[in-house]
Formats: structure tokens, C-alpha cells, sequence
């Protein structure tokens, strides 16, 4: 069973996601300054049902997910990768991709490692190295970028940047393999 990177909806500036009525009712122990906890409780709590849930029933199922590529910027957590993103899977969309690795309750994970080597924001090469120390054990695929190698509009600049990104996977014996998005660039 695998899902994709959505848990809370990424942000639009100066738009709030409408959950005060919910938090009102049911922060508990969070408190209510603690928005972003409780957010990320009830995608813990969703997670971790689900594993249950699925090993209970059928043990030999796997669990994945897709998470946008950068859990949480260095600057936000010493756990962080060496990154820019203005988007965090831990801040923004309240995912704690990284616990549920260390706690077992996904059993592979594959990061959408979207950026080039070298981007500013999120270093393609950089970013496997940080998600290869933080799986856990769990089985990693990369994400990568297949509609960029065939886009004209922000599009890969070095035309060798997917087989550069292929190739340097492969020299990395934790990378397990890859995932290309999306398959209509395969036409």
C-alpha cells in the first residue's frame, strides 16, 4: 500500500487551513498554542493505525510513502538535511516521515528528490546521503524528476542531469532503486 506525499495540503500564502473549530474541540493535552503538534499527532495517528492495521490483517503487506524530499531544514533541527526549502514534510505538512521510519511504521520510504546536484535550495546528491543515514534500515527509493528532462519551461539545465542522478544512485548500495514522476513524460 502506497501513498503520496499529501497529508496536510501545502500552504497558500496568507490562506489558513480551515481546522480552528476541530483544534477547539479536541487539542487535549496539546494546549492551544500547540497547533502544529496536534497537527502532527493526527497524521502520527493516522500512520501508525494504518501499519496496524495492515500488519494485523495481511503481515507480509508493505506500507510506503512518497514524502516531499526535505524532512526538516538544518537551520529548523540539528536531524535536518543541509537544505533551503522554503517547504519542510515536518513543518509545513506535518509529516514526521523521520519517525515513522524509526519507529517501523512504514517499511520503505521513497523521497521525491526533485532538485538537481547542486540546486540551492536542495541538493539532489546531498539529499540521498541525508535520507540514506535517516531510513532506519527501511528500504529507500529516490524519487526523481522525470518531467524536468522533458520540459522546456523549467526543465533540468545540464541536459545529463537524469543520467548523472541514475548513475550516482547506483554507486550507493542503501539506494535500493528509483521512482521516476510522472510516467506521461515517458511519451
Amino acid at each position: 500500500i502506497h501513498f503520496d506525499d499529501y497529508f496536510y495540503p501545502y500552504k497558500i500564502s496568507g490562506v489558513e487551513f480551515p481546522d480552528d473549530k476541530s483544534f477547539k474541540k479536541y487539542c487535549g493535552n496539546f494546549g492551544h498554542q500547540n497547533k502544529d503538534d496536534w497537527r502532527r499527532n493526527n497524521v502520527d495517528l493516522i500512520i501508525k493505525q494504518l501499519h496496524d492495521s495492515i500488519k494485523s490483517i495481511k503481515p507480509t503487506v508493505e506500507f510506503g510513502i512518497s514524502p516531499f524530499g526535505v524532512w526538516r531544514n538544518k537551520k529548523n533541527d540539528p536531524n535536518g538535511s543541509e537544505t533551503r526549502a522554503g517547504v519542510s514534510n515536518y513543518d509545513d505538512l506535518y509529516a514526521d516521515v523521520r519517525k515513522w521510519l524509526m519507529k517501523g511504521w512504514i517499511d520503505y520510504v521513497i523521497p521525491q528528490l526533485y532538485w538537481e546536484k547542486g540546486n540551492h535550495f536542495g541538493d539532489f546528491t546531498s539529499l540521498v546521503q541525508w535520507w540514506v543515514k535517516n531510513s532506519f534500515g527501511k528500504p529507500l527509493y529516490i524519487g526523481q524528476a522525470l518531467y524536468k528532462s522533458t520540459s522546456e519551461k523549467n526543465g533540468w539545465v545540464q541536459p545529463d542531469e537524469l543520467n548523472d542522478q541514475l548513475n550516482f544512485l547506483r554507486t550507493n548500495e542503501k539506494v535500493r532503486g528509483f521512482a521516476f514522476y510522472s510516467a506521461s513524460n515517458l511519451l
